[in-house]
């Protein structure tokens, strides 16, 4: 299964992942561009789908892991070693860190881990929006 989306995972499209993989997606978000490449395909083909057919940039690219149980993400240095602002150990500055969790959160809203996370100011729809048209 592979997804290429610009637009958040409906409810019904996210029940349907759940139900397909393992509890487990890999995914590749382009931060510039906004959009995303997931599924259970080898975490390096999702990377190279946004770069060849969707021209981003490698600085732009970020890899995680996403617990669709649990909500929780797990960065990933192997996809994002050709990311110069990915450090050695895996971690990137805070501005980076902050657009990914929003690129997160909008794609994947509808996860039962991420239920009520709109209650929060910071994540109220305009925030996203204006999160999404960033760079």
């Amino acid at each position: 299964m592979k997804i290429v989306r610009k637009m958040k995972l409906s409810a019904k499209d996210m029940a349907a992942v759940c139900e397909e993989l393992d509890g487990y997606i890999w995914v590749v978000f382009d931060t510039a561009k906004g959009i995303m490449a997931a599924g259970d395909e080898y975490i390096l083909a999702l990377r190279d789908c946004l770069l060849a057919q969707h021209h981003s940039q490698p600085s732009d690219l970020f890899g995680v892991g996403v617990n669709l149980k649990k909500g929780d993400c797990e960065n990933l240095f192997i996809v994002n070693r050709l990311n110069e602002n990915v450090k050695r150990d895996g971690s990137f500055d805070k501005s980076n860190e902050e657009r990914l969790n929003d690129l997160i959160y909008y794609f994947f809203e509808n996860l039962p881990a991420y239920a009520g996370i709109y209650d929060r100011p910071h994540y109220s729809r305009d925030e996203l929006l204006r999160a999404l048209r960033r760079h």
